[in-house]
């Protein structure tokens, strides 16, 4: 158990670094990586990860859109936003979520060289977030060049694609 929980965190701590590449990783001990703290139970739901086929475009779409944050934890190095006139790496994870912390779920953008989503993979995945305000989300995706592809305005619920046509439901309810 203590194996898979230090893989885990390794895992989470390499993807917190935003720009790792397989080429850029020189081995070391499980014993000198810093222990990240991940979540805040025992068990919980904790992460999901998309392939993506412009990491730029869709970390744009997620930030900038959506609303979501670059992912951290003080025992890790902070992760940096991408840009166009980064390097293309051989595989590369940002780890996005709406607090900033890794302590809550994270939603990781996964970018390998050569591999792109299918059009017909992306169109049998949904991503749901829940919002205090779904038109504001709307109203930033349509001034982006998104479309709306359809709305539910009695469940308040709102559907969009992203750049990659991955279906994004967006519900709009309070918190408790």
């Amino acid at each position: 158990m203590h194996r898979l929980k230090n893989i885990a965190c390794f895992a989470v701590l390499i993807a917190g670094a935003a720009s790792v590449t397989a080429q850029d990783r020189t081995p070391a001990s499980a014993a000198t990586q810093a222990i990240v703290h991940l979540g805040t139970k025992a068990q919980e739901f904790y992460l999901s990860k998309i392939t993506v086929s412009d990491l730029v475009k869709s970390y744009d779409f997620y930030t900038k859109v959506i609303g979501m944050k670059l992912a951290t934890s003080a025992e890790m190095p902070a992760p940096k936003a991408p840009t166009a006139s980064d390097p293309e790496k051989e595989f590369t994870e940002i780890p996005l979520n709406f607090s900033g912390s890794m302590a809550d779920p994270i939603f990781v953008l996964i970018k390998r060289r050569g591999k792109t989503p299918s059009a017909e993979a992306a169109e049998m995945v949904t991503l749901g977030f829940k919002m205090r305000s779904t038109k504001e989300v709307v109203d930033r995706a349509i001034q982006s060049g998104y479309k709306l592809v359809r709305t539910l305005p009695q469940l308040k619920l709102n559907f969009l694609a992203d750049p990659d046509g991955y279906g994004v439901e967006l519900i709009e309810a309070p918190p408790f």
